[in-house]
């Protein structure tokens, strides 16, 4: 499949949220949802438990009224890399609302592994059955979705090159998660930082000659990293959304156009624990503020025609200010562990 045939939804915009983590996801849903629609959301990264069989489960039901609304719906169903669980029976029930489903989550994490189900190659183990469980959602017609880090996908690409496996590099997708956890010149240094795809789609590329689709998940709070010059999340997301109204971005540090193989970016998280959802939330009060007044567009892809002209390169370019960079550290003094260190230009 080329780019341009995969399902995208109506007067895509590249704008998504990660859905709320668990909890009472059926008895908010309706307040979520018309969060979502005031802010322009068109994507939804929705992780829950699928039934497949029996009635439906309640992340099953938010994805069929984020369907109804017009929101594009990337699953990721909430199951332990090394369970029992089929993908050709789940794909079963999430084809219907959606053909994007991520099969497993961050393999190099020992909270997706069974404590009780010992691997021993974890490497290994996770190349074979990601492909063995994306055969299975390929059978159903539904796009399988990889999420890992680089050490692992220089494992399991290899093994995609094979001739009998052709059938998912044309349909898979790729799931990189971002963090704001630098700042300008440093955001591709490494590969959870803003700019990480990048050395994703270096090693697609290499592998397998394609990039495929990415959509940003997760991509939450700052976890801990001081390499670099950590920035406020808020900030960094208005910066992604601007690069999709504009098409990129550009100045003296960067000189760069959206690549069409970035999808969407569904951050972490509308809502959930205290201090970490968008909803009732001040810390995104600005970035709230401009998706509200900007969302109404229609994002540009190479085989559209001509780009949008870039926004001035001051406001792109920049995280903040350093009037608004002191003032919102200002604001949110106390209330989080973390914030940058507003330094002098």
């Amino acid at each position: 499949m080329e780019l341009k045939e995969f399902l995208r939804p109506e007067a895509d915009n590249s704008l998504g949220l990660h859905w709320r983590a668990g909890g009472p996801m059926l008895s908010n849903l309706e307040a979520d949802l018309a969060f979502a629609k005031d802010i322009g959301v068109k994507w939804v990264l929705l992780c829950g438990t699928v039934n497949p069989t029996g009635p439906l489960s309640p992340a099953e039901k938010v994805g069929w009224r984020l369907k109804e609304e017009g929101i594009m719906v990337v699953f990721r169903p909430y199951c332990l890399i090394n369970s029992f669980v089929n993908f050709e029976n789940v794909a079963k029930r999430v084809v219907p609302i959606t053909p994007w489903i991520q099969i497993f989550n961050e393999p190099e994490n020992s909270r997706e592994w069974r404590e009780d189900g010992y691997v021993e190659d974890t490497k290994e183990y996770f190349s074979h059955r990601w492909i063995r469980e994306a055969h299975r959602v390929v059978n159903i017609g539904g796009y399988p979705g990889l999420q890992c880090g680089l050490d692992q996908l220089d494992h399991i690409l290899p093994l995609l090159k094979e001739p009998g496996n052709a059938r998912i590099v044309e349909r898979m997708w790729f799931c990189p998660h971002l963090y704001p956890i630098s700042r300008p010149p440093w955001i591709w240094e490494d590969e959870r930082c803003a700019l990480g795809f990048v050395d994703f789609a270096q090693a697609f590329h290499y592998w397998l000659g394609v990039v495929p689709p990415m959509i940003v998940g997760e991509g939450g709070w700052s976890d801990g990293e001081t390499k670099y010059d950590s920035i406020l999340m808020a900030s960094w997301y208005s910066w992604w959304f601007k690069g999709f109204h504009f098409g990129g971005w550009g100045s003296s540090q960067i000189d760069l156009k959206l690549p069409d193989y970035l999808f969407a970016i569904c951050p972490w998280l509308l809502a959930g624990e205290p201090g970490f959802g968008w909803r009732n939330n001040y810390v995104y009060y600005d970035t709230i503020a401009w998706m509200k007044a900007n969302h109404d567009y229609v994002r540009k892809f190479s085989w559209d025609g001509p780009q949008p002209e870039p926004l001035d390169s001051k406001v792109v370019s920049e995280w903040m200010t350093q009037e608004e960079a002191k003032e919102t550290a200002e604001k949110a003094s106390g209330m989080f562990p973390f914030y940058f260190g507003v330094e002098e230009r």
